[in-house]
């Protein structure tokens, strides 16, 4: 599981065409990061904003087809002190990335092969929206292909 998550961390940071003015500055697995940011305290959002943590939720390991359950949250911050600005920035780069997501849905490592299922059933759903920060989670689906 921990290698299908350094996988999609690398196809999120390379392996996708993403306009400059769209591109996360951090890509990583989550660490905690967002539970303090929930509480208030911004400061845990540490590395460049905007962000995308990637966070496996569950996963089928030893089925015939293994399915691995990530959440991507994606971290924005304007220093407009504007919710509207704010939730747009949010938007448009979780889409830029969701749309390539989409057109290139096949991915690698050194040893396997995997595929994002179902994505087009993803549901964006915003987590927090104050005056500089939004963060928004769109839930993944990675199977990987054995041989």
């Amino acid at each position: 599981m921990n290698q299908a998550r350094t996988a999609l961390i690398a196809h999120l940071t390379t392996g996708l065409t993403i306009l400059e003015a769209n591109q996360a500055q951090t890509i990583k697995k989550y660490a905690g990061e967002l539970q303090e940011a929930q509480k208030g305290k911004m400061k845990a959002l540490r590395g460049d904003i905007p962000a995308i943590y990637v966070l496996l939720e569950s996963g089928k390991p030893l089925s015939h087809v293994p399915v691995h359950q990530f959440s991507l949250y994606f971290v924005t911050k304007t220093d407009k002190l504007d919710k509207k600005e704010s939730e747009e920035d949010n938007l448009v780069i979780a889409e830029a990335y969701m749309k390539q997501l989409l057109e290139k849905p096949d991915f690698e490592d050194a040893d396997t092969r995997y595929s994002l299922v179902n994505l087009e059933e993803s549901t964006f759903v915003t987590l927090l929206n104050d005056h500089t920060h939004t963060i928004s989670k769109v839930p993944i689906q990675v199977s990987v292909e054995r041989e």
